[in-house]
């Protein structure tokens, strides 16, 4: 079990896996799974988080807890960024492409999110 799992992340890391398999099973179910996880947990132990008095209120805990989240997954957000760039060659231009402009674009957006995190709990 543990071989086949590192085999997966050593085929991914290198290129050698598919396209799909490398976004969305590496990439985008994952982190999905995660946040899905997280938020549920936080909902059964902090019920109070989201008590909210007005949709201001709400929002701004929601942003704090979703950047939090995002701060906390960069490091497995860049990691499967890289397989998933890498594997790109193994696809046809336009998912080439197209796989690429998302990985880009979701790695700006984390930096954005862990650099608004970080301004957030220096004020």
């Amino acid at each position: 079990m543990i071989n086949t799992t590192i085999n997966f992340f050593s085929k991914a890391w290198n290129g050698k896996q598919s396209l799909p398999i490398a976004f969305f099973a590496l990439y985008y179910l994952p982190r999905l799974f995660i946040l899905v996880i997280v938020f549920s947990i936080s909902q059964i132990f902090y019920p109070e988080f989201y008590s909210f008095k007005d949709m201001a209120e709400f929002s701004s805990r929601f942003t704090v807890l979703s950047r939090t989240v995002v701060a906390v997954l960069l490091p497995y957000t860049l990691f499967t960024a890289i397989c998933v760039w890498r594997c790109a060659v193994n696809s046809s231009q336009i998912w080439l492409i197209l796989s690429r402009i998302a990985v880009v674009m979701s790695v700006i957006l984390s930096t954005i999110d862990v650099i608004a995190t970080i301004m957030h709990f220096l004020r």
